[in-house]
C-alpha cells in the first residue's frame, strides 16, 4: 500500500488539476518547464480561477517579449488559439506560435517572490546537452539539499519466489530479492525491475502480486520462467549512501547488471530492464548511461524530474544542471539498446512524457495503451514476458506495434 501512495504522489498533479472545459490535444513540446516550487503556487491559483475563466480554462501564458525577455500571465485559454499547449509539473502552459519560434533554448520557470501574485523567474535548461550523460556525469558533486534516512532492512521474501542476497555497488553492498534460479544447465533471461514511488527502497510490494490489471510486482515475468531481480539503492533500506533522485542510483542499477549476469543459469546477453514510474524514469536513464540491457521496458516514465514531489528530487531543482542530468529526454540520443516506452491513455497518466520522448531516435519507441491508466497498463507486462521467452537469437528481435495492445483496452 505504501508503494502505491508514493506512486500516486508523483502523479497526482495530473488528475486533479482544473476539471473545466475541453483541452486540446498536448504537443510533445517543451520550451518552457516548471520548477518543483512554483509548480504548486501556480497549480492553486489556477484552481481558484477557474470559475472565472469558464467555459475556457485557466493555463500559464508563456510570452516572449520586445527585449527578448521571458514571461509568464494566467490567462483563459480557448482550445483553438495555441501553437503549444503541455503539461509541466501538472501545469498547463500555452506558448503562441510566433513565440515558440522565439525561444531557442529550453526555460525553467521559478518563483523569485512568493507575494500574491507572485513574481516568476527564468533560469537557463539546454535544450541539446553537449557529449554524452556518461561523460557529464563523470566527476560531478550533485548539491543534495534533503537528507535520506535509513529504513531498515528489506526482510526476508517468501523462500518459494525470492532470496534475499547482496550485490556490490561503489558504496557497498546492497540488498536485493532475486527469484529462484534455475538449476536444469541452460542459461535463461532475466529482468532487473526497478519499483514505482521510493525505488530506492525494496519491500513486500515487490512479491505481495497485484491483480492482473495493475500488478506492480511486475509478476508476469517470473510466472514465466524469467528471473527477477529487485535492486534497492543508495539511501534506501539500510544502504549507505543518500537517495539522489535519478543520479547516482543509475550506477546502482548497473551494478546490479554485473551481479546478475555473473550468477549460474543466467544468460549475460538476455539480461533486461524494466520500471514503473519513477523506477521507470530511472531505467532510461540507466539505458543512456549502459548498453549492458539487451531491451529496457519504461513503464509511465517523466521526461524530467522538474514535477515530481521534493521526496524523490532531494537535490536544487532550480539548478539547470543538477536537473539537466537527470532529464531523460535530454539524453535519449545516447541509447544505444531497443528501448520501449508505455502509457495509458486515461488519467492519471503520465502520457505526455511518452509523446515527448517517443521516435525523437531510432531505438526509442513509445506507446500509449487506450483504455489503460498509470497503473493498469503495467498489464502489458504479460505480453513483454512472452515476447521475452522467444527473443532467443544472438541479438534484440523485440517488436512491438500498435495492434499488439488491442487486447489490454
Amino acid at each position: 500500500m505504501h508503494r502505491i501512495r508514493a506512486c500516486l504522489i508523483g502523479i497526482v498533479a495530473l488528475s486533479a488539476l482544473i476539471g473545466c472545459g475541453k483541452r486540446p490535444n498536448r504537443k510533445p513540446i517543451r520550451p518552457v518547464e516548471i520548477s518543483r516550487t512554483a509548480a504548486p503556487i501556480l497549480d492553486k491559483i489556477l484552481q481558484e480561477t477557474q470559475s472565472k475563466f469558464a467555459p475556457d480554462w485557466p493555463a500559464v501564458q508563456i510570452r516572449v517579449l520586445p527585449d527578448g525577455e521571458l514571461q509568464a500571465d494566467i490567462v483563459a485559454v480557448n482550445s483553438q488559439s495555441w501553437a503549444s499547449e503541455y503539461l509541466s509539473g501538472g501545469v498547463p502552459i500555452v506558448v503562441s506560435e510566433e513565440d515558440l519560434t522565439k525561444i531557442q533554448n529550453g526555460k525553467i520557470l521559478t518563483i523569485t517572490n512568493s507575494s500574491n501574485p507572485p513574481r516568476f523567474g527564468f533560469v537557463n535548461f539546454p535544450a541539446q546537452p553537449q557529449g554524452k550523460l556518461v561523460d557529464a556525469r563523470k566527476n560531478f558533486s550533485t548539491r543534495l539539499t534533503k537528507k535520506s534516512h535509513p529504513q531498515g532492512s528489506a526482510g526476508y521474501p517468501p523462500r518459494e519466489t525470492f532470496n534475499l542476497v547482496l550485490y556490490p555497488t561503489s558504496l557497498g553492498f546492497f540488498e536485493a530479492f532475486l527469484s529462484k534460479l534455475p538449476k536444469d544447465d541452460q542459461k535463461h533471461p532475466a529482468i532487473i525491475w526497478i519499483t514505482g514511488g521510493d525505488c530506492n527502497t525494496i519491500d513486500q510490494g515487490c512479491y505481495n502480486q497485484g491483480p492482473y490489471s495493475a500488478d506492480q510486482s511486475a509478476s508476469a515475468y517470473r510466472e514465466a520462467g524469467i528471473v527477477m531481480m529487485f535492486p534497492s539503492l543508495r539511501g534506501g533500506n539500510s544502504n549507505p549512501g543518500q537517495k539522489e533522485g535519478f543520479l547516482g542510483e543509475v550506477d546502482d542499477v548497473i551494478a546490479a547488471a554485473d551481479f546478475l549476469a555473473k550468477q549460474p543459469g543466467i544468460d549475460p546477453n538476455r539480461i533486461y530492464l524494466g520500471g514503473h514510474s519513477t523506477g521507470g524514469t530511472l531505467v532510461l536513464l540507466a539505458a543512456a548511461s549502459s548498453s549492458k540491457f539487451r531491451a529496457v521496458f519504461s513503464f509511465g516514465p517523466a521526461d524530467t524530474p522538474v514535477g515530481y514531489p521534493e521526496e524523490f528530487t532531494p537535490f536544487d531543482t532550480n539548478d539547470p544542471f543538477e536537473v539537466e542530468l537527470r532529464a531523460p529526454i535530454k539524453w535519449l540520443q545516447d541509447i544505444t539498446t531497443p528501448t520501449f516506452l508505455f502509457e495509458g491513455a486515461k488519467e492519471p497518466s503520465n502520457a505526455d512524457a511518452v509523446h515527448a520522448m517517443s521516435n525523437r531516435v531510432p531505438l526509442v519507441q513509445g506507446f500509449v495503451v487506450q483504455g489503460r491508466d498509470h497503473f493498469t497498463v503495467l498489464a502489458v507486462n504479460n505480453l513483454i514476458a512472452e515476447r521475452i521467452l522467444a527473443d532467443t537469437g544472438p541479438t534484440c528481435n523485440l517488436k512491438f506495434s500498435e495492434p499488439d495492445f488491442a487486447q489490454f483496452r
